[in-house]
């Protein structure tokens, strides 16, 4: 969305807005797995199921992201000579039901925990991330 119709979504979107729509789900239950790899040990692994009727759906997806790191200060005299990582988890849910009089009730939940390693002292950080919303 670009222009002052943007301004609807509050001040910082004047460059304008990206909105998102998550899938629903629907149909006979659907499982999803996801399963990437890379450098210095760094995986992602996704899994996933999604279904419903003619009123109803929901979708569920758990995520887990995970790098070993790397010594980011190479032969540094008195350095932090570590690897430093990195570990997100998440869980999200997503469901509806419409009502034979037109009315959509839907929730969705979102919980991500995440670790990240670095150089200095503290050389850690923990962070939990919750989100609710129903309509």
């Amino acid at each position: 969305m670009r222009g002052p119709r943007a301004s609807l979504y509050g001040s910082e979107a004047i460059g304008g807005v990206i909105q998102i729509f998550t899938r629903k789900g629907g149909g006979a239950p659907t499982p999803s797995v996801s399963f990437t790899a890379g450098s210095y040990g760094t995986y992602n692994t996704a899994l996933g199921l999604s279904g419903g009727g003619e009123q109803g759906w929901f979708n569920a997806k758990v995520n887990q992201q995970n790098t070993r790191g790397f010594n980011a200060k190479r032969n540094a005299t008195g350095a932090d000579l570590d690897k430093d990582g990195y570990h997100n988890s998440s869980l999200g849910l997503n469901g509806g039901y419409r009502f034979d009089n037109g009315v959509v009730a839907d929730a969705q939940a979102l919980r991500a925990n995440s670790k990240n390693q670095y150089d200095g002292n503290p050389n850690e950080s923990k962070g939990c991330n919750r989100c609710w919303a129903a309509h």
